[in-house]
């Protein structure tokens, strides 16, 4: 049988943009993939993201809603992954600032037994538009992660990513990140576990519109690394 495929995107306050991109995602992936779900996964929206969520899912049966009522990325994912039981899970972010143009490249990794598969704006054939100061950051991120961790991954957040049925099973349960740190934790997780890492390349567009704060998400990132880097020390990450 063929393998099915959830499709997470986490929204919070995206109603200016939901119907939008879930319907372009929708438009991308249906003569590209199948089976599949795409699955809203509303964390705790204050706007009118559910009721636009829910219209969208009365019409389409491929897109579902989830409601998450603990707020940050990681909780999105993580819980709606966890309600679902698919073949292969994915994310994208909703202002698709990755091009859907990689997606399919992801979902054959993992098709074709790569355990993860990341999208990445470091390796070869990739390419990013972004401001100078995110650039910045983001090379410092990856740079102090690196030295951390000698996982082989270049980009361990870029929010473009698939993991097998069998990584959502042994790891999710272990990652304890609700908020952005989710990605960096899954895959380290994961790496310490054995399961294989892949990554693609993307093109990327930085979104001016971002929720990304980094005067807010730079401490928690930092404080995130020194936690794995001690269970590391400490034989938690092991297999």
């Amino acid at each position: 049988m063929p393998e099915t495929v959830a499709i997470v995107v986490p929204a919070y306050n995206e109603e200016s943009i939901l119907t939008e991109k879930i319907l372009q995602i929708n438009e991308f992936i249906k003569d590209k993939l199948s089976p599949y779900n795409i699955i809203i996964a509303d964390n705790n929206s204050t706007d009118k993201t559910p009721e636009l969520a829910k219209g969208i899912t009365s019409e389409h049966e491929n897109i579902l809603y989830h409601h998450v009522p603990i707020r940050g990325k990681g909780s999105a994912i993580k819980r709606t992954w966890l309600a679902f039981d698919y073949d292969i899970y994915s994310f994208m972010d909703v202002d698709l600032s990755t091009d859907l143009g990689a997606f399919p490249a992801l979902i054959e990794a993992v098709k074709g037994g790569c355990d993860i598969a990341v999208g990445s704006r470091y390796v070869e054939g990739a390419y990013t538009i972004r401001s100078f100061k995110r650039e910045t950051i983001s090379k410092a991120y990856r740079t102090l992660f690196t030295l951390l961790f000698k996982s082989g991954v270049l980009d361990p957040q870029c929010g473009f990513k698939a993991i097998s049925r069998k990584v959502r099973d042994e790891v999710l349960g272990d990652v304890e990140t609700d908020g952005f740190f989710f990605d960096t934790e899954l895959l380290i997780r994961a790496y310490h576990k054995g399961f294989s890492i892949k990554e693609a390349p993307i093109v990327w567009t930085e979104d001016p519109d971002s929720t990304v704060n980094f005067i807010r998400d730079i401490p928690s990132f930092l404080k995130g690394l020194s936690k794995l880097k001690y269970y590391q020390i400490k034989g938690g990450l092991e297999k």
